[in-house]
């Protein structure tokens, strides 16, 4: 069903003529090249495109788990609405072509130069492990063809890759997309601050498609969105907020959030608006956003996965969420204590429970959770937010109690007591007690070398290691009960290394 949203933010003068060249270039050109599956994911795709604003893209979409076969949800952004769209799917190295699922779309943003609408189609019923192709059809010629991977399964090696804090369009930023990019990881995790600075739809058309789904791999971008899964992951930028957790005014920037609508991601969450960003503007501009985010709004936000051995819960860290709340405590409860037959147990969160930073301080909120993230048995936990690396010693935490429950004091710290594993070293002695915090924020933003005291000087007692000089990606490794990381710079240095054996 078509549904609207207008956004009355005017582009800039350089932005409509870029639109309009591209345009130009772009419209009503069609590519016939064929694509077969190779035993990786080919990176390949056409070499030109009609009028995508943002070209297809690989999502989970709402499949939180899967056996034998999987589902992966695609996307695209164009103006061609009156154009008759298709997808097609070929599975397991299959000659044979087959339509995949109906094309959908709705209106996301309209303005006096464009109407921009996302396209959504169902790839369903794909052999897990396998690689499978799709293409793209338009009036009935092909305009775009790639690749995927579908989620391994559980006694499948399996190879992810995370890194935060980089939708500013920075050289940084796609140095990381081309070390990203250029190690081929089964998917992607992305903790929070995606774009920047404030989250908007005209900020992903700058700062992320173009340098995570361009046509081919160069300095400027890689074609990474249409053949590897990623996981989006709510910062405070992604909502139009530095540190605070007031109302979002959509009628300052009406196309803000645009996470809610440009993602998809399972909808297993818990559906409580009160947890979730407050929404500011006029009738039509609220009509609008909650028109275009659909379900996404508010539950996207939080939800979990799985991926081969691994079971993945994601969190909004952002102040406007309680965890202290029962409702929200128990939900992440019983999600981890749901997945006890998983071998790993990841959790992923923009604002850090644990960190050397001078930048944001008080910001502890996520430390109410601990307590059960050690009773569930958590392994490690990936964050951004700090413009840096920092990886922890195996931490164990018990939070002050105020009648019976954790609390935010009103500085915005958590009290408790820290047990830190200094035995644990990541080489020879490789079975952590106690969870290990990480932080992997340089992704493309500034770092915090740049940003004056940023440290405040001195390490946290729990921080083992940490770097502020380069942009860096987390490379993560699981084969049966073994994980290894790599941090690697943009320049391919390793600047950490460590192993966990169960």
């Amino acid at each position: 069903m078509q549904t609207q949203m207008q956004s009355h933010d005017k582009k800039s003068p350089g932005l409509r003529r870029f639109s309009r060249s591209l345009l130009g270039l772009t419209a009503g050109l069609a590519v016939t090249l064929e694509l077969a599956c190779s035993p990786k994911p080919a990176f390949a795709a056409t070499e030109a495109a009609p009028a995508f604003k943002a070209a297809p893209y690989l999502q989970l979409g709402n499949h939180p788990k899967y056996g034998k076969k999987d589902n992966f949800q695609l996307l695209w952004i164009s103006d061609s609405i009156c154009s008759k769209w298709q997808v097609e799917e070929r599975k397991n190295e299959s000659p044979k072509w087959s339509p995949a699922g109906v094309v959908k779309h709705r209106q996301i943003g309209k303005d006096e130069n464009a109407n921009e609408f996302l396209f959504t189609c169902e790839l369903s019923n794909l052999p897990a492990g396998k690689n499978f192709a799709y293409r793209v059809t338009r009036d009935d010629k092909i305009v775009f063809e790639s690749t995927g991977l579908a989620r391994k399964s559980k006694d499948a090696p399996y190879s992810f890759d995370v890194f935060g804090d980089f939708g500013a369009n920075s050289p940084g930023q796609k140095q990381i997309a081309n070390l990203c990019f250029n190690q081929k990881p089964d998917f992607v995790v992305m903790p929070g601050d995606l774009v920047y600075p404030s989250g908007r739809y005209c900020e992903y058309l700058t700062n992320y498609f173009p340098i995570y789904n361009a046509e081919k791999q160069s300095s400027d971008g890689v074609p990474l969105l249409r053949s590897t899964l990623t996981i989006g992951v709510v910062g405070n930028h992604d909502v139009a907020s530095g540190h605070h957790s007031g109302p979002v005014n959509l009628d300052k920037m009406p196309d803000t959030l645009a996470y809610f609508y440009l993602w998809s991601e399972p909808l297993n969450g818990p559906n409580i608006r009160s947890h979730a960003p407050t929404l500011h503007g006029s009738d039509e501009h609220l009509q609008n956003f909650k028109t275009a985010a659909g379900t996404n709004y508010p539950n996207m936000t939080n939800y979990s996965f799985d991926y081969g051995n691994s079971h993945w819960l994601v969190l909004d860290g952002n102040a406007y969420t309680d965890w202290s709340a029962p409702e929200l405590r128990k939900w992440v409860e019983s999600d981890l204590h749901n997945a006890k037959k998983a071998t790993w147990k990841f959790v992923t969160f923009h604002q850090p429970a644990f960190c050397t930073d001078a930048m944001h301080p008080t910001e502890q909120r996520m430390r109410l959770l601990v307590d059960i993230f050690e009773k569930e048995h958590v392994d490690i936990a990936f964050t951004g937010h700090a413009h840096d690396y920092q990886r922890s010693y195996p931490v164990h935490f018990a939070p002050a109690l105020k009648d019976g429950r954790a609390f935010i004091k009103s500085d915005g710290t958590v009290d408790g007591t820290i047990q830190i594993d200094k035995d644990y070293d990541g080489s020879t002695k490789t079975r952590p007690n106690g969870i290990i915090y990480l932080v992997s924020g340089a992704g493309g933003a500034a770092l915090y070398r740049e940003i004056p005291d940023a440290l405040s000087g001195k390490f946290e007692e729990f921080t083992f290691k940490c770097d502020l000089r380069h942009y860096s990606l987390s490379s993560c490794h699981v084969e049966g009960k073994r994980f290894e990381m790599k941090q690697i710079a943009e320049d391919g240095t390793v600047l950490d290394q460590f192993t966990v054996t169960k």
